[in-house]
């Protein structure tokens, strides 16, 4: 909690939607998953404020590092629940609610060709945790994941040689799958 202060104009600066700290995101990302992980007091108000930056470094620059962005994403859901349902963040497109920004990266992810079968299988475990730590709150979501998922899958199912990568790939959207049916329970 005494870093928080000083970090957090630092981290608003490396995620600003300039791009200008690209080279930094990284460890900007680091600092997030431990600021948000092991803070007694919870995830504050001023935290939250870097939820939708990375939304925004993800569309417009940062691309590359959803890999990065699950851990510090999956804090922020699994840890405040609560939070994450009520934010809100302003986007080109006007107000949308964070469950709508992470499901919009997955499918980014999903269907932008040149991912690598281990980023798919990283961005299938955001959806994971909306499903795991939302129960009975995300009820409108879980068609068009369930729908996300099956174009997936389908894309990766075996077509003659068989790599590990898309079985992995395969292994995390058929967890979805089971999460979703857990969820529905």
């Amino acid at each position: 909690p005494m870093l928080e202060p000083v970090m957090l104009p630092v981290l608003n600066m490396v995620f600003s939607e300039g791009g200008d700290f690209i080279e930094f995101i990284e460890h900007g990302l680091e600092a997030v998953q431990y600021l948000t992980c092991y803070n007694k007091n919870g995830i504050g108000e001023a935290l939250w404020q870097l939820f939708p930056k990375f939304y925004h470094c993800f569309n417009l620059f940062a691309f590359d590092f959803i890999g990065e962005m699950v851990g510090p994403m999956d804090n922020y859901i699994s840890l405040s629940p609560d939070m994450f349902l009520r934010g809100v963040a302003q986007t080109e497109n006007g107000p949308m609610p964070f469950p709508n920004l992470v499901c919009q990266m997955v499918e980014k992810v999903y269907k932008e060709n040149g991912n690598s079968d281990h980023e798919v299988a990283l961005a299938t475990q955001l959806l994971m945790s909306m499903i795991h730590n939302c129960h009975g709150r995300v009820d409108s979501y879980v068609p068009p994941i369930v729908q996300l998922g099956l174009e997936k899958l389908n894309e990766v199912m075996p077509h003659g040689e068989e790599s590990n990568g898309a079985m992995r790939v395969r292994a995390s959207i058929i967890s979805l799958f089971l999460s979703c049916l857990h969820y529905n329970a």
